[in-house]
């Protein structure tokens, strides 16, 4: 799902009745309508973010801690589709836990074992499947 929403090309969120939506924020970009949509329509919601961000936080069955990007440390991939490396500034206070984590726990529960992502690696991720003239201006909320 989460690679599908990213990058794939069927809208599974706004055309699904969901009975459980896991949603991870970084809590400092505003949700699209569509998510915040989805959202209200599926019967149970957990919200993994760092802050207490609204309408989010409203919004959960339960509300899970997540680390801010500058508690983690790890890999991320840049628009231009180069893998660079992030290191922790500040080490996380209490028990927090990350989303493979989290994830990793779920389906130990459930009896399941996660398999490695199939995903393609950074430099294939962001492969152009428009051109460049069809890119749009999105505004982004600041943050302070």
């Amino acid at each position: 799902g989460a690679l599908n929403t990213v990058i794939g090309g069927s809208d599974w969120l706004s055309e699904s009745e969901l009975d459980f939506l896991y949603v991870l924020s970084t809590g400092m970009v505003d949700e699209d309508k569509r998510s915040l949509e989805a959202m209200t329509r599926a019967r149970f919601v957990v919200v993994h973010t760092p802050f207490m961000v609204h309408p989010l936080v409203n919004m959960a069955d339960v509300l899970l801690p997540a680390p801010a990007w500058f508690e983690r440390s790890g890999h991320y991939c840049t628009l231009e589709g180069e893998r660079r490396r992030m290191n922790m500034i500040v080490p996380p206070k209490g028990n927090l836990k990350g989303l493979s984590v989290i994830m990793n726990e779920l389906a130990g529960k459930l009896g399941r074992e996660l398999q490695p992502a199939s995903a393609a690696p950074c430099e294939n991720v962001y492969e152009a499947k428009a051109p460049s003239s069809a890119a749009a201006v999105v505004p982004v909320k600041e943050v302070r």
